[in-house]
């Protein structure tokens, strides 16, 4: 097992927050010291908004602030600092990250690609909560969700970052990944969240336990939803014409979005610069090269572990973390940039009930 593994096992959201919140207490303090240091204007300007997006969070996932007031308890920390510190994503993106599903859902790729500098706030985290267990990649300080997840109601959720031209104050999508991951991913839980106010949104990657796949792409303003076909590649670019805006877009368009209130704390030219957006269709392209509609475990690893590509490869020098998950075998693996010489370590998924039959190879 890696150093950085964590198991963490409680009976009520608020005694969960406490026990992470304690585990994590040293680098929960050097987050908030470092965010106040580096970018003093950006926490300023998070402060005034901050109360809307909190009084929205608690009106649409009471049980996760909960957990957050519990973990800011735990970590010693005010909560209002801990709060702020969980909105700077919505206002900083710097992640890349590639996720691939195949053999029918049966096997998901996906890397993380974030600051290098904070490798070690990654980590591979089992969450016992109230008879629910999921298995995840971990960002020390976050609600979690937020990485790629697989629960035990079968749903395997992955996250990819999407530009955006538009944050408002609502719910921060940190929020909305956790919650979803909390879930069976139906679709009572998916039209649930069409009528959320959103700070901005995510791409996320469902995988039920019957390997139907469902990509989300939402911002603050629209959602959509679809299900998808395999092989399956999603990076950081939009892929639904609808909601791309004049961002790159690759793929076929969707359904209709679900529209919201025009009211908003920052509007401005998109964040991902052009860097960025290369790094995305570079990765794009890199992994719809080598994906199959059926591969080995070993198959995908050797894809994430690919640094060919052009800027950059799915390997790539900002890569944290990188996970797979095998249903099938009821197994994850995972790979840390923070202790690369244990390799890929295995993990057992026995939480899980065993996959459909359709799921094999």
């Amino acid at each position: 097992m890696h150093r950085n593994h964590v198991i963490i096992e409680a009976s009520s959201g608020r005694e969960m927050g406490r026990k992470m919140g304690r585990h994590f207490a040293v680098l929960a303090h050097q987050a908030v010291e470092w965010a106040r240091a580096d970018a003093p204007a950006l926490w300023r300007t998070l402060a005034p908004v901050a109360r809307r997006c909190l009084e929205e969070s608690e009106r649409t996932a009471p049980h996760l602030i909960e957990e957050m007031r519990g973990y800011a308890e735990g970590a010693g920390l005010h909560f209002d600092d801990y709060w702020l510190l969980n909105l700077e994503d919505e206002f900083a993106e710097t992640e890349r990250c590639t996720t691939i599903v195949t053999n029918q859902g049966g096997l998901v790729g996906h890397s993380e690609d974030w600051d290098p500098a904070i490798a070690h706030h990654v980590f591979v985290l089992e969450r016992r909560l109230a008879g629910l267990t999921t298995f995840e990649l971990y960002y020390a300080n976050t609600p979690g969700g937020n990485a790629l997840s697989i629960n035990s109601w079968g749903l395997c959720q992955a996250i990819n970052s999407l530009p955006h031209r538009r944050v408002r104050a609502g719910v921060p999508r940190n929020i909305v990944a956790r919650w979803l991951s909390d879930s069976a991913g139906d679709r009572a839980t998916l039209a649930q969240l069409a009528g959320w106010r959103r700070c901005s949104g995510y791409s996320h990657t469902l995988v039920d336990r019957d390997g139907d796949t469902t990509c989300i792409e939402s911002t603050a303003t629209a959602i959509v939803t679809d299900r998808v076909d395999l092989p399956f590649v999603h990076t950081n670019h939009i892929l639904s014409r609808l909601l791309s805006a004049g961002q790159p877009a690759i793929g076929s368009a969707r359904g209709p979005g679900q529209q919201g209130e025009a009211e908003f704390v920052s509007d401005r030219a998109a964040r991902s610069d052009a860097h960025d957006t290369e790094s995305s269709l570079g990765r794009y392209r890199a992994a719809v090269d080598q994906v199959r509609p059926t591969m080995t475990v070993q198959d995908m690893q050797t894809l994430l572990d690919n640094r060919a590509g052009q800027p950059i490869g799915v390997r790539n020098p900002d890569t944290v973390a990188s996970i797979v998950i095998d249903r099938p075998g009821r197994r994850a693996l995972v790979w840390l940039a923070q202790e690369p010489s244990a390799g890929w370590v295995a993990y057992d998924l026995n939480f899980l009930q065993p996959a459909p039959r359709h799921q094999g190879w």
